[in-house]
C-alpha cells in the first residue's frame, strides 16, 4: 500500500512498535537478523517481513494524523492501556504471543503455509514489541532471565517489570494523561525517539541497541520453537532450508 510509505515519509509516524514505516524499518531488521539465519529463504524472508509489520499496519488508521483503528488491541503490542497493571497486560500480551505460535505450528502442519507465516508474525511482532514498550532492559539479569521465562511459562512477571502505558483513546494515545510511564517518553522504538532510548546503559550501548538485541533474541527462540514443532516437508513448503 502505497500511502503508509508515503505518509511516513511526509510525517513524523506516531508509532507504537520498533517502526513498521516504512517498509525496511526496525520491524523488518529484527526479523531478518533472527529469521535468515535459520534458513529463510529470500521470499519467505520477505514474506515473513510482512507478516510482522501486518499488526500496526492493520492496526492504524489511513490517514493522517496515524492513531489506532478499531482493529487496535493492546495485547497485540505489549501495551499497557489504562485499565490494567504492567503485569496484567505482560500476561496477556504473552498469551497472545504463544497463542499465535501455537496456531502457526497446527497450520504449517496442515499445509497452509500463508497462513502459518500470518500467524508467525504476529507472535514475532509482540515478541519484539516486549522490548520496545518496558523497562526491561534496565532490569538486572536475574529478572530479565524471569521476564523471558514468565513469557513462555503464563506466570506473572517480576514486580519490578513496568510496560509504557499506552491509552488510543486519549487526545494523545503515546502520553496518557497521568501515567507515569508513557509510551512517549519511555518506548524504545527508534534510536532517538526520546531521551531514554538515547541513553547509555551497557558500556556503550543505548537502551534503543539493548532493545533491539533482547527482541532479536527473543524472536530467535520463538522461531526455534516454531521450527521445532514442524515437518521437514512442512518447511519445504514454507521455502525454509
Amino acid at each position: 500500500v502505497l500511502w503508509a510509505g508515503l505518509i511516513a515519509l511526509a510525517f513524523p509516524v506516531p508509532a507504537r512498535a520498533f517502526n513498521s514505516y516504512p517498509i525496511g524499518a526496525y520491524h523488518d531488521r529484527i526479523t531478518k537478523e533472527a529469521a535468515a539465519p535459520a534458513g529463510f529463504s529470500r521470499p519467505a524472508l520477505r514474506a515473513l517481513q510482512k507478516a510482522v509489520r501486518a499488526p500496526d499496519w492493520d492496526e492504524t488508521r489511513k490517514w493522517y494524523p496515524l492513531r489506532p483503528n478499531g482493529n487496535y488491541r493492546p495485547e497485540h503490542h505489549f501495551d499497557r492501556p489504562r485499565d490494567l497493571s504492567s503485569s496484567e497486560a505482560f500476561v496477556r500480551g504473552a498469551a497472545y504471543a504463544r497463542e499465535q505460535l501455537a496456531i502457526a505450528i497446527d497450520l504449517a502442519r496442515a499445509d497452509d503455509p500463508a497462513g502459518a507465516i500470518a500467524a508467525l508474525g504476529r507472535a514475532l511482532h509482540a515478541a519484539q514489541d516486549l522490548s520496545s514498550h518496558s523497562n526491561l532492559v534496565r532490569l538486572p539479569p536475574p529478572e530479565r532471565q524471569a521476564c523471558e521465562a514468565a513469557f513462555w511459562s503464563g506466570a506473572p512477571p517480576p514486580a519490578t517489570l513496568t510496560l509504557t502505558g499506552y491509552d488510543a483513546t486519549a487526545e494523545d494515545p503515546e502520553r496518557p494523561p497521568g501515567d507515569d510511564y508513557p509510551h512517549a517518553r519511555y518506548a524504545k522504538d527508534s534510536p532517538r525517539k526520546n531521551d531514554e532510548s538515547s541513553t547509555e546503559l551497557d558500556g556503550d550501548r543505548t537502551a534503543f541497541e539493548l532493545a533491539y538485541a533482547e527482541a532479536v533474541a527473543r524472536s530467535r527462540a520463538v522461531l526455534d520453537r516454531f521450527l521445532g514443532a514442524i515437518p521437514e516437508a512442512a518447511r519445504h513448503e514454507l521455502g525454509i532450508r
